[in-house]
């Protein structure tokens, strides 16, 4: 579902870039074994920091990124084109922008060897069912390395002001079990509301 122009604004700004580059990355992407020069995924690229990310330290053959929101998809465009000093060096020719239903996806079976996600399921409705699309989108032996936001039931956190769907550890971990993964990793920081998954594709 779309943000807020709030929450939209927040994850365009300098401190959310810095994280993704300096927090969850370096907690993803090492020792993913993953093929020379592989083809990834990534879903919900908002203003396209983690496709910047991606194709700086993983020099895909193809990296497609997704998002359901066009504006979202105008600011990736538009920092593909004029990139920030610290990506500078990261080849953006093999980043394609595409707008999709992470639910709903249109790619054939097994058309990645690597899918990433970057503190976005929660935005998503229908959660489960983008997990089996991911899935479904893997060889076996591929990976899904995602970092988000475990929020739970609790009122406090205004799940429904900034139309958030909430979900807990378990719930997580039980969704992506049934969808076929084997969780290779999950880890928590921030009193356990943030998490690191790897999880592949048997």
């Amino acid at each position: 579902m779309r943000m807020r122009p709030l929450e939209r604004w927040l994850l365009s700004t300098r401190i959310r870039a810095w994280l993704l580059r300096r927090i969850e990355a370096p907690r993803l992407l090492p020792r993913l074994h993953l093929p020379p020069n592989p083809r990834c995924l990534e879903i919900g690229c908002g203003n396209g920091v983690g496709a910047m990310v991606l194709s700086a330290r993983l020099h895909p053959d193809r990296l497609v990124c997704t998002d359901i929101d066009p504006d979202m998809l105008r600011r990736a465009r538009r920092m593909l084109a004029s990139p920030p000093r610290w990506a500078r060096g990261a080849d953006t020719s093999q980043i394609e922008l595409l707008q999709a239903d992470a639910a709903d996806l249109p790619f054939a079976d097994a058309s990645f060897d690597a899918v990433f996600l970057f503190g976005v399921l929660h935005h998503i409705r229908d959660w489960p069912a983008a997990l089996a699309e991911t899935y479904r989108l893997l060889p076996p032996g591929g990976v899904f390395a995602f970092s988000e936001a475990l929020l739970g039931g609790s009122p406090l956190l205004l799940n429904r002001f900034w139309r958030h769907v909430p979900f807990g550890r378990d719930e997580l971990s039980a969704a992506l079990e049934d969808a076929g993964f084997r969780i290779e990793r999950f880890r928590t920081i921030a009193a356990g509301m943030w998490c690191f998954v790897i999880a592949r594709r048997p």
